[in-house]
């Protein structure tokens, strides 16, 4: 049995039941939370977007499975604030056996609905079953890699860069100087537990950043910094920051599961790219002292990242299907877009 829930009021009344799932899924994290879609909701929904939350019930009622969708101005079914959501996926509850069944109701329900005129699903996790059944259903839909995540394993450990196995001596040694050169700053770990929202700190590094040319005056506009003001208030991040001297140089918007054992680095802020670095390290030495983790480094294959961690590496997924034969050439100038941006940005570098 599907239902469609379209209104803030029957989202709210969700919420518990949403919970409950979330806690008996499996491939879900921080972004498929009923709090984080909230809030997003609440602080990005314009009046032309209409909320599209999908979910799927048993003939008994229970909840199996809801797809966190809305659908925009243009007739696009998308994911809720797939801009900002590195990991996009629908939560399916782990005893559910018959996934073929389950996707292929909910696929039969979004293609005769004609308030949806074209699938635009970005940032889609390797293993979601959007694509593995939604490409088998939709002959002419289109999956292809948008964006990579990338991540470390991190042990309890009191000297975790010795321990980075997947690393050569020369590249551990790299790391362990790093680290030497950041203990000359402190670091000190924001969260809602023990302390309010630091707004002044974080004012001060982006203002940092905007004088030195790192990013223009428009950089996080004031939705935005509300959004991550509203996050970070809800337990939903945590904030590592740096100082030298006492004057705050670097710090990061990081997501943390509730048992703190996988933490995600989303908005990153700093006064220079060293010192985005030295956050880096020092946030890994900081929770491997604690205990086991995964220290995940968020969308973006970026150099600082691979040349210096030799992380593990996995793509994220965009998937396009339109019910008409213009929406499929939308589907193929999108795609050779994206390819010669991804093209020019590499011969540009």
């Amino acid at each position: 049995m599907i239902e469609i829930i379209d209104t803030i009021d029957k989202f709210k009344t969700l919420e518990i039941e949403w919970n409950s799932l979330f806690h008996n899924a499996n491939d879900v994290t921080f972004f498929q939370t009923f709090k984080y879609n909230w809030i997003a909701w609440e602080t990005f929904a314009t009046p032309n977007d209409k909320l599209y939350i999908i979910i799927y019930r048993t003939n008994d009622k229970e909840l199996q499975a809801i797809f966190p969708f809305y659908i925009n101005g243009k007739g696009f079914l998308k994911f809720i604030n797939d801009r900002h959501t590195d990991f996009c996926n629908i939560i399916i509850s782990k005893e559910v056996v018959a996934i073929y069944n389950l996707m292929n109701d909910v696929w039969k329900f979004v293609e005769e609905d004609k308030l949806i005129r074209f699938l635009l699903l970005d940032n889609v996790v390797s293993n979601s079953p959007i694509l593995a059944y939604w490409k088998v259903f939709q002959g002419n839909a289109f999956v292809f890699s948008q964006t990579e995540h990338s991540w470390l394993n991190c042990p309890k450990s009191e000297s975790i860069f010795s321990e980075f196995r997947h690393l050569n001596a020369k590249e551990r040694k790299r790391l362990v100087t790093l680290d030497k050169k950041s203990v000359q700053c402190n670091m000190k770990i924001f969260n809602i537990a023990n302390e309010p929202y630091p707004e002044h700190v974080i004012n001060r590094i982006i203002q940092l950043m905007i004088d030195s040319g790192l990013r223009s005056s428009s950089y996080l506009n004031d939705t935005m910094r509300l959004f991550m003001r509203k996050l970070y208030e809800n337990g939903l991040v945590e904030l590592p920051v740096l100082y030298d001297n006492g004057e705050p140089i670097s710090l990061g918007f990081v997501f943390v599961n509730e048992q703190r054992t996988y933490s995600m680095r989303w908005v990153i802020l700093y006064k220079s790219g060293q010192f985005n670095l030295w956050n880096n390290v020092r946030y890994i030495v900081e929770k491997s002292q604690i205990g086991s983790s995964v220290v995940d480094f968020g969308r973006g294959g970026y150099d600082y990242k691979m040349q210096n961690f030799r992380p593990q590496v996995e793509n994220l997924y965009r998937f396009m299907a339109s019910k008409t034969k213009w929406g499929n050439w939308y589907v193929l100038f999108k795609i050779a877009a994206s390819h010669m941006r991804k093209t020019l940005k590499k011969y540009k570098g």
